[in-house]
């Protein structure tokens, strides 16, 4: 998936709150495992980083880490 493409998908989703605009109070890094990431709704394989972040009450979620970065920034806006 494309730059273009994920932007979108993040923007999409913190307008509509799937995603939030504050930042989770734990994060990890590790290679992926399959899980499905919360931004583009793809697979973080194993060959792939995965950033899992844990809110406080809810499931924790996954990104692949370029989709982490552009959430991180898009929060901000």
């Amino acid at each position: 998936m494309g730059q273009q493409e994920i932007l979108s998908k993040v923007r999409d989703k913190l307008t509509v709150g799937e995603l939030p605009r504050t930042k989770y109070p734990m994060t990890w890094v590790g290679a992926g495992m399959g899980h499905f990431c919360a931004a583009c709704d793809t697979p973080v394989r194993t060959t792939d980083v995965e950033i899992e972040c844990a809110p406080p009450s809810d499931p924790a979620v996954r990104f692949h880490s370029e989709c982490f970065r552009t959430w991180e920034k898009e929060r901000l806006q």
